[in-house]
């Protein structure tokens, strides 16, 4: 046994030695290989630049060889008694078509029409050539499609002088592959020359291919899209170099300006065409790389397929339960994680199942007996779940379910219809006679960053509880867990013994977000927010309970007390000579169904001497949709009283536009969810619209919740004049948002 242990030892230690030397064998023939490859993409761009050079000369050689021919055509044509007579200049030029082998040659009269030797007539008018000739000069056209028989031509145009001036212009037609005719074909006519202008549009093609090259190349491939751009630059810039693209393989291209018409050479060759002069070698280094990549990935492949027998077998002693052969609740737990983290519409549950008097069934009929009612019970409840639902045993008689519902109604016909599941399960003669206690809890909102298994735990424990409300009957039953209300119940009870105390006592204060000019960065104004401050130093945040105080009415005492303690904020402010921004106020819904809160506020002001400009009232979106009468009747009166009013939440409600119809709202406040969405073009494209129609309403726009720079900047391109969010402020207390202000107003640097 240890002769035989200690063999298998050599041969994994010799194996690893193997590898370790294959790996480093590899490492060494892929330096060598990447270097060789470079080598041979060196010597193509040299090649390519040699013939391109060489064929940049020769299309000189034959441009500049036709310049004297045709000045000589149009010269001898100065004759006087050419000069007036076409039928006489055409007949002359008749005869040197053929000699100096033009497709076709013509004379063109100042306002452009052409006349043929063969009787044909075209309007050159606004033909480039055409109109520089006039001016003077010699000039070569850029190739187009012959009329007659279709293919590419090019038409030399020279201008016939009398006494000084330009009389006529007379042009000859050639083939546009005339230029390429002396042109060498790079690695022994394996590749191709082009020459094209600075839009890449292709003037003489040795190979037939016209067209544009770039968009002929980026019509290949996507990938081609980088080399196109900077092979445009370099055109524009009247530069010469190589590039590379991919036509089904790899191609190398060089290219120089031609000298003509903004022009260029461009030769290009295949990388295999490269490739086939260094065959013998590359094929010996590449067999040699193949085999050792193979002996490499198989080791590899041994060792993954070790290490996944390795890794399932830990698994199933972690994840599989020992009795159902099923996943176990730590399994459960990583998937319940999971999918709670993902977003599904509808609500959530946690089932405990426990069967009643387990502990009983096993004394009675056996272990092996009550393995089977485990079994089968978790066969029941698995043909009860969904997908993207998820099924464990705890231990002994205990299982968890995660279940999804699309509401209440539809979760407590589940859960009854898996009882009678069960009932049916437990009636069958060939199973021992059980009854089951199966617990439910319904998950209420969470955030996503709180889920871990921590917090499956927890969930599982308040559906255990629940499970344990149902046993004790004589069939299988149910019960939902009643803890979060009762936590939510106990905490209303505390906050109703404490609240009227905690308004005597000033404990509801004011908290200011500042409002920020986006062009400026100086603050514009800011929101005022309402905290419960407690004696023992503890801070509530509105969320706890402002729900409570909007149930029972106490919300309309809370927004008195904020709106007086910010008008006491804004006139000791003005006293000490600080800059004072206007600050808005949320109004709840208490409030506006009060007149006389409204006429209490007034009147305060006025006593006080706080000017209308310096308040603002936020109503929320979701909030009005369903009290529009009473709503435009408050909005009324408070312009009456020169307040400006804001929609806040824009965005969040189901009535969105009919409440920009109906009521008249100064300010409007987008949501932070869709700020968030910033980045995302559907959300920018309904931002954008919001923005422009808010505009054309004449209403200022207001962002909440920003906190990025891009979101700063795109909302400063869309016509955003103020934001608000942590980017900037967090909310503060009084004695913080005071230090923000100054006697000028000056901008306050943000502070990271």
């Amino acid at each position: 046994m240890q002769k035989n242990m200690r063999h298998k030892d050599i041969l994994r230690l010799s194996f690893k030695l193997f590898i370790v030397a294959a790996v480093l064998l590899a490492a060494a023939l892929f330096v060598y290989f990447y270097r060789f490859e470079a080598v041979i993409e060196n010597q193509a761009v040299k090649e390519l630049e040699n013939t391109t050079k060489q064929n940049r000369k020769a299309a000189l050689y034959i441009f500049q060889s036709n310049q004297p021919l045709l000045q000589r055509i149009s010269d001898t044509k100065n004759e006087e008694r050419y000069m007036e007579d076409k039928e006489d200049f055409l007949s002359v030029l008749e005869s040197w078509k053929d000699l100096y082998e033009f497709k076709d040659i013509g004379i063109i009269d100042l306002s452009g029409k052409a006349l043929s030797v063969t009787g044909q007539e075209f309007d050159f008018s606004k033909e480039e050539f055409f109109r520089r000739s006039v001016q003077g000069q010699i000039v070569l056209s850029s190739t187009s499609e012959d009329k007659i028989d279709k293919e590419h031509i090019m038409i030399y145009c020279a201008p016939v002088f009398s006494r000084g001036k330009v009389l006529r212009c007379v042009y000859g037609v050639i083939d546009a592959e005339h230029l390429m005719e002396a042109f060498a074909s790079p690695f022994a006519d394996s590749g191709y020359s082009y020459i094209i202008d600075q839009d890449g549009n292709i003037m003489s093609s040795k190979n037939g291919q016209y067209g544009n090259f770039m968009q002929n190349i980026s019509g290949i491939s996507k990938k081609n899209s980088e080399s196109v751009r900077l092979l445009r630059e370099k055109l524009k810039a009247n530069e010469k170099g190589s590039f590379s693209y991919t036509d089904g393989e790899k191609q190398y291209a060089y290219y120089r300006p031609l000298g003509i018409n903004n022009w260029y050479v461009v030769s290009t060759v295949s990388e295999s065409e490269v490739k086939d002069t260094y065959k013998a070698i590359i094929n010996i280094l590449s067999s040699l790389y193949i085999f050792l990549i193979v002996v490499f990935c198989g080791g590899i492949i041994y060792i993954l397929i070790y290490q996944e027998r390795q890794r399932k077998k830990l698994e199933y002693y972690a994840y599989v339960d020992r009795v159902t052969g099923k996943d176990n609740d730590t399994k459960f737990i990583l998937d319940a994680d999971e999918e709670l983290k993902t977003s599904r519409k509808g609500i959530r549950a946690i089932l405990a199942v426990d069967i009643n008097r387990f502990k009983m069934i096993n004394e009675v009929y056996g272990v092996s007996k009550g393995n089977k009612v485990i079994i089968s019970l978790d066969k029941a409840l698995r043909s009860q779940c969904r997908e993207g639902e998820y099924l464990g045993r705890r231990y002994a008689d205990n299982f968890l379910l995660l279940w999804n519902a699309r509401d209440m109604e539809e979760l407590e016909g589940r859960v009854k219809a898996l009882c009678d599941e069960i009932i049916c399960l437990s009636d069958n003669p060939d199973n021992v006679h059980f009854q089951c206690a199966v617990g439910v809890h319904v998950l209420g909102k969470y955030e996503k960053s709180d889920v871990d298994q921590d917090f499956v735990e927890l969930l599982s424990s308040y559906a255990i509880l629940a499970s344990q409300e149902a046993k004790g009957g004589y069939t299988t039953n149910y019960s939902f867990s009643s803890l979060r209300i009762k936590n939510v119940q106990r905490q209303n009870k505390i906050f109703e013994g404490e609240m009227k105390a905690a308004l005597k006592k000033g404990e509801f204060v004011p908290w200011f977000q500042p409002k920020v000019d986006i062009h400026t960065g100086k603050i514009s104004g800011a929101e005022a927010v309402v905290r419960w401050q407690k004696e023992n130093g503890d801070l509530l945040l509105p969320g706890s309970f402002l729900p409570f105080f909007e149930g029972n009415g106490f919300i309309e005492k809370v927004d008195q007390e904020m709106m007086r303690k910010v008008g006491e904020y804004l006139k000791a402010w003005k006293k000490k000579g600080l800059k004072v921004f206007p600050v808005s106020i949320n109004l709840s819904q208490a409030y506006l169904r009060s007149e006389e809160s409204e006429k209490r506020w007034y009147e305060y002001m006025k006593q006080e001497d706080i000017d209308s400009e310096y308040i603002q009232f936020e109503i929320t979106e979701t909030f009005s949709a369903g009290e529009q009468k009473i709503l435009k009747q408050v909005i009324s009166h408070l312009h009456d009283r020169g307040y400006k009013v804001l929609l806040d939440d824009f965005g969040i409600g189901y009535s969105s536009l009919q409440i920009l119809q109906k009521l008249e709202f100064d300010i409007l406040k987008l949501d932070m969810n869709f700020v968030k969405g910033i980045g995302e073009n559907r959300t920018e494209q309904i931002l954008k619209s919001t923005i422009e129609l808010a505009a054309n309403l004449n209403m200022e726009v207001i962002a909440e919740g920003v906190e990025t720079e891009n979101q700063v900047e795109f909302l400063r391109k869309q016509g955003v004049t103020q934001v608000q969010g942590f980017y900037y402020y967090k909310p503060m207390p009084a004695d913080e948002f005071e230090k923000l202000l100054d006697y000028e107003g000056k901008k306050i640097e943000k502070t990271v």
